[in-house]
Formats: structure tokens, sequence, C-alpha cells
């Protein structure tokens, strides 16, 4: 069985879950970890259990993305569709694959409609709405 890590603090969307499905099959089981990420990030992926033979999708700055594809893992970056995101709200549009040396595209296979939106704004600007 292949394994999905999230390493987020913020659940996976049915859209985000669906892509995940598409790309590594039915049967892949999906890991949530939440990592406060501090000096080395590589380190704290590693004693989580986290190797680079998996895949992972991962809300952390850009310099924490480009170590572990350094390193030799296959990150996720989920897309919102554009009319979701200036709403303020995650719908799931697809997902790209990254490793050091290539990125591929796979369609979400729930359609936007479909979808339960998810708000991306800060509290204090739904507030304000």
């Amino acid at each position: 069985m292949k394994r999905f890590y999230w390493i987020s603090r913020h659940d996976l969307t049915v859209g985000q879950i669906a892509t995940v499905k598409n790309i590594l099959g039915e049967d892949v089981e999906i890991v949530k970890k939440e990592i406060i990420f501090g000096d080395d990030p590589l380190a704290q992926v590693k004693a989580e259990g986290i190797s680079c033979v998996a895949s992972c999708g991962i809300v952390a700055p850009t310099i924490v993305s480009l170590k572990l594809l350094r390193d030799g893992y296959v990150l996720t970056e989920f897309i919102n569709y554009p009319s979701a995101r200036r709403k303020g709200v995650f719908v799931c549009k697809g997902a790209y694959t990254h490793t050091l040396n290539n990125s591929h595209f796979y369609e979400c296979p729930m359609a936007e409609e479909e979808q339960e939106a998810v708000s991306i704004m800060p509290a204090s600007k739904q507030e304000e709405r």
C-alpha cells in the first residue's frame, strides 16, 4: 500500500483526498503529521519516520520544500481554482507532483461544484465580510 504524508495543521479537503487517490491509487494510506519546522527540517521529517520514498503534501516555507526536494522527496502542491481564490476559499482544481527534476499536473476527479469550499482567509478578514 502506498502512503501519502500530509504535513500541515490543516485537514485535507474531499477534493484534495480525491486528487491524492487519483495520483497514488484508491488504496493509498493518508497520514497527517503536524510539524513546526525549525533549523533542520530534514531531520524533523525523518524523525517522524517519513522517508524520501514517500509522497508528501506540505504547507511550509519554500526553503523547507527545496530541502526536501534536494533530498529526493516527491512533493504534492494542490492548486486552487482562481475563481475560488478570489472569493477567499479553496476548492481543489488538482495537484502538481514535484521531484527535483520534474513536475506533473493531475486534475482533481471531482468537479468544482461537487466540492465544499474551505475558507483560506484569516479569521480577522472573515469578520470584515
